[in-house]
């Protein structure tokens, strides 16, 4: 959405959150809603992660494997073969 005022230019973007409730039991235990968790594919016993900043709480699916899970994350070539090439233009300079 854009708004003009005066000499400034204004873009608000729309961010539309979605919420789902369950209840946390006497002992501490919640249920992860159907819809999340086919959409994030968890599965029983699969580790999620508790992150909090004060205000708000985060949980975050826990990957069986975090090295697979990591690879190929980056949006740049590879981590390898930047090292490599780096060396190569180490080798060339001696």
């Amino acid at each position: 959405m854009l708004f003009k005022s005066s000499s400034l230019t204004f873009y608000i973007s729309a961010v539309i959150l979605r919420s789902m409730e369950s209840t946390l039991t006497e002992r501490g235990q919640t249920a992860v809603p159907a819809r999340i968790r086919k959409r994030f594919g968890l599965k029983a016993g699969q580790k999620l992660e508790w992150v909090e900043d004060g205000k708000v709480i985060y949980v975050l699916p826990v990957p069986a494997d975090p090295i697979k899970a990591f690879r190929g994350s980056s949006k740049t070539r590879g981590l390898t073969e930047a090292l490599l090439e780096e060396r190569r233009k180490d080798a060339r300079r001696i």
